[in-house]
């Protein structure tokens, strides 16, 4: 489902129930830099061809995201982890550049994902989509760029940190997807397929 405007998305069923939403209907004044643009439905992958799967736990410093080959079930109550993640693109006032946020709805809860500023290790905190993100650069921003020129994958810049790029990281067994800091090119680990829902 794409939610191509602000009024579709509110009146979206899941969006309307939902009280930890924090959209605002207020236009007036001075909104920052980011705008809400679009939200929609999608589904990530690595160069693997592994599926992203949010893990948001109570505490936010135990939340994380990881690839799995596994086949997940869709969200149910009493879910701990889903692979259904909301992408919403913002337009900036000052330079019309294009970025995006992560969400994902998990038993009746809204959840962000953000760069922490100590580690720039990735976790998710409670929040629902921002119509408005009044910061220039913000650890829930992510600026997306094609990988390569006509190819279908994506890369993702933090707005925060320049230079770390979401990638999957190799840790004993378990890809996660964590911020990781480039001097050169983006490499096969930076490379992220969204597809959507």
């Amino acid at each position: 489902t794409l939610f191509r405007s602000l009024d579709a998305l509110e009146e979206h069923n899941d969006f309307k129930k939902d009280p930890n939403v924090t959209l605002k209907t207020d236009l007036a004044g001075d909104l920052g830099q980011w705008i809400l643009h679009e939200s929609k439905n999608v589904t990530f992958e690595n160069a693997l061809n592994e599926i992203l799967v949010a893990v948001p736990e109570k505490s936010e410093s135990d939340s994380w995201a990881e690839f799995t080959h596994q086949i997940l079930p869709p969200p149910h109550k009493g879910s701990s982890f889903t692979s259904q993640f909301i992408l919403s693109s913002y337009m900036n006032t000052k330079s019309n550049d294009v970025s995006v946020t992560f969400n994902v709805h998990i038993d009746a809860e809204w959840y962000i994902m953000y760069g922490n500023e100590k580690d720039k290790h990735l976790h998710f905190k409670k929040g629902g989509i921002q119509k408005h993100i009044p910061e220039d650069a913000s650890e829930l921003i992510f600026k997306q760029s094609n990988f390569s020129v006509g190819g279908s994958y994506s890369k993702f810049e933090s707005s925060l940190f320049p230079g770390y790029y979401l990638s999957s990281c190799n840790q004993e067994v378990t890809h996660y997807l964590n911020l990781n800091k480039l001097t050169g090119p983006v490499d096969e680990d930076g490379k992220i397929k969204v597809t959507d829902q």
